[in-house]
Formats: structure tokens, C-alpha cells, sequence
């Protein structure tokens, strides 16, 4: 389960300071997995147990098991993100330029067509 998973299955547990500090890390998350607690609680100007009761109240063992699986998420994320341009070109490095060209004219072709006939049919 993903942070933001975890955040609306326990969002009736958290409070306005929670809202808070979440809001933070969704909007900082590449920074915040490099930070420790004690750089993070500054930024949000709270204590480092706050961030901790946090983390437990979304189901982690701690600050840093929370750290630790939005860094696997995000990399996960990436890995999936390298994947599918990797399919996208190796599809496009398969399709034939020329005969695409060629469809995309008939094709077009066919639509004119079918809207001129349309025009005569309602003008009968």
C-alpha cells in the first residue's frame, strides 16, 4: 500500500497538524526522502515526534520505514515510468512510416467521402 493509499485509509485518525505535515510531503517528496527527521521538522515547523506519530498513525514501524517505502515508491515509479517509453519506442521503431502515411490518407479519404454522402442524403 502507497503513501496516499495509507492516507486516506487512516485519514480518520489524522488531524490538522497530520494534514499538514502530509500536504508537505506530497508536495516535497523527491526532497523529503533525503531528509531526516529532524530537517523535515524543522521545514514544518513542528517536532520530530510529530512526524513520528504521524508515520504510526498511517501504519508504519517508524519515521524511517515511512521514508524508506515513499523512496521505493518513487523508484518503482521511475523504473515503471523507463519501461513504458521503452515499449512506446521500441513500437514506434516497429511501425512502417510510409504504410501509416498511407492509411492516414485513406482513412481521410473515406471520411470526406462519407460526409458527402451524408450531405446528399439530407438534402433528398
Amino acid at each position: 500500500m502507497n503513501f496516499e493509499e495509507r492516507v486516506h485509509m487512516f485519514e480518520y485518525k489524522l488531524n490538522d497538524t497530520d494534514d499538514q505535515i502530509i500536504e508537505y510531503i506530497l508536495q516535497h517528496k523527491k526532497d523529503f526522502i533525503h531528509h531526516s527527521i529532524q530537517t523535515s521538522a524543522a521545514a514544518l515547523y513542528t517536532v520530530p515526534n510529530t512526524i513520528t506519530r504521524l508515520s504510526k498513525k498511517l501504519g508504519y514501524d517508524s519515521f524511517s520505514h515511512m521514508k524508506n517505502s515513499m523512496k521505493d515508491e518513487l523508484q518503482a515509479a521511475q523504473s515503471e515510468e523507463h519501461l513504458s517509453f521503452a515499449f512506446i519506442k521500441k513500437t514506434y521503431d516497429l511501425l512502417d512510416a510510409e504504410l501509416l502515411g498511407k492509411l492516414a490518407r485513406n482513412s481521410f479519404s473515406l471520411s470526406i467521402r462519407s460526409n458527402q454522402a451524408k450531405t446528399v442524403l439530407i438534402e433528398k
